[in-house]
C-alpha cells in the first residue's frame, strides 16, 4: 500500500513539474510576443509549403518502416510495420520520457513478435538514429557562421570517433563484448557495473544482425530517412526565417536531445522552443524570429505525427475488426 502511495506521489510530482516547466518556459518566450502576431505570421504560410513538408515527412516514415521491415527479415507485413511505426512515432511525440517506445514492443507483440525481440530491434534502431543525428550535428559544426578552429577540431574529432565506433560495432563487437564482460566481473562499484551492463546489452543488440551488408543497408536507410525528416522541418522553418542549414541542423539536434530529459514540457512544448531559441540567439537571430520558427517546426511536426498516427490507429482497428 505504501509503495502504491509512493508511486502516486511520484506521478503527481512529475505532472506538476512538467506543467511548471512548460508554463514557465513558454511565459518567458512569449511575454515579448503577442498571440495576434503569431496568428498573423502563421496565416501567411502557403499550403504548398505544408504539403511539400508533409510529403518529405511521409517519405521519412516510409523509410523508417522499411528499416524495421528489413531488420525483421520480412517476417511481418511491411504495411503492418508502417501502421505500427506511425502510431509509435505519434506516441513518442506526445508522451514524456519517450514512453511511446513501449508501443513499439506492445504492437509488435500483438503481431506475434516476442517482446525481447521487439526490445532488441528498438535498441538497434535507436543506436542508428543516434549515430546519424550526431554525425549530422558534428559535420554542421564545420559550416556554422561562427565556426572557428575549436569547432573544427571538435567536429573532426567527433566524426572520427563516430566512424571508429561504427567500425568497432560492425567488425570487432564480439571482442569488445568479451572484454566488457571481463571488466564487469572485476568491477565492484555498482554504478560502474550498471554502465558496463548497458554497454554489453547494446552490443548484444547487434547480435541480431548477422550480415555486415545488412548493417550497411541500415546505416544508409537511416541516413536517408533523417535527411528527409530534417528537410521537412527546414522547409517550414526557412519560410519564416533565412537560416543556414548548418545552424538549423545544430538547433534541431539539440532540441532532439531535450526529449531524453527526465522531465520535459507537455508534448515537448517549452523545452523544445527554449532550446531552439537559445541556439538561434547565439547565432545572432532576433528573438521574435527564433520563437516563431521554433514554434512552427514543432507544431507542424506534431501535426504530421498526429495525422499519420490517426491513420495507423484506424488501420490496425480495421484489421482487427475484420479478423473478429
Amino acid at each position: 500500500m505504501a509503495e502504491v502511495k509512493k508511486n502516486r506521489s511520484n506521478k503527481v510530482f512529475v505532472f506538476l513539474a512538467t506543467l511548471f516547466i512548460t508554463l514557465a518556459i513558454l511565459w518567458v518566450l512569449f511575454k515579448s510576443i503577442s498571440v495576434d502576431f503569431l496568428f498573423s505570421v502563421f496565416s501567411q504560410l502557403k499550403w504548398h509549403v505544408i504539403l511539400i513538408s508533409f510529403i518529405l515527412y511521409l517519405i521519412g516514415n516510409i523509410l523508417r518502416s522499411l528499416r524495421t521491415y528489413i531488420l525483421f527479415e520480412k517476417s511481418i507485413s511491411y504495411y503492418k510495420i508502417f501502421d505500427i511505426t506511425c502510431i509509435h512515432n505519434f506516441l513518442n511525440n506526445v508522451l514524456p520520457w519517450r514512453m511511446g517506445e513501449f508501443s513499439h514492443i506492445f504492437l509488435l507483440k500483438n503481431e506475434g513478435i516476442e517482446g525481447t525481440k521487439g526490445l532488441f530491434t528498438l535498441g538497434i534502431l535507436r543506436i542508428f538514429d543516434m549515430v546519424i543525428i550526431l554525425l549530422f550535428f558534428s559535420i554542421s559544426l564545420l559550416f556554422t557562421p561562427k565556426s572557428n578552429i575549436f569547432f573544427n577540431y571538435f567536429a573532426l574529432f567527433f566524426c572520427f570517433l563516430l566512424l571508429l565506433i561504427i567500425y568497432l560495432l560492425i567488425f570487432k563487437r564480439n571482442s569488445i563484448l568479451n572484454f566488457m564482460k571481463r571488466i564487469r566481473g572485476k568491477q565492484s562499484l555498482l554504478f560502474l557495473r550498471k554502465i558496463m551492463e548497458k554497454i554489453i546489452e547494446t552490443l548484444q543488440h547487434f547480435d541480431m544482425i548477422k550480415s555486415k551488408k545488412l548493417i550497411f543497408q541500415m546505416f544508409i536507410i537511416s541516413l536517408l530517412l533523417w535527411s528527409f525528416l530534417l528537410l521537412a522541418d527546414f522547409i517550414v522553418v526557412s519560410y519564416f526565417i533565412q537560416i543556414p542549414i548548418s545552424v538549423f541542423v545544430l538547433g534541431s539536434g539539440l532540441t532532439m536531445l531535450t526529449y531524453l530529459l527526465p522531465i520535459q514540457g507537455f508534448m515537448g512544448f517549452g523545452t523544445t522552443e527554449g532550446t531552439w531559441v537559445l541556439v538561434l540567439l547565439f547565432f545572432g537571430f532576433a528573438k521574435e524570429q527564433s520563437i516563431v520558427s521554433g514554434l512552427a517546426f514543432h507544431v507542424f511536426g506534431l501535426m504530421y505525427a498526429f495525422l499519420l498516427g490517426a491513420y495507423g490507429f484506424l488501420k490496425i482497428k480495421k484489421s482487427r475488426s475484420l479478423i473478429q
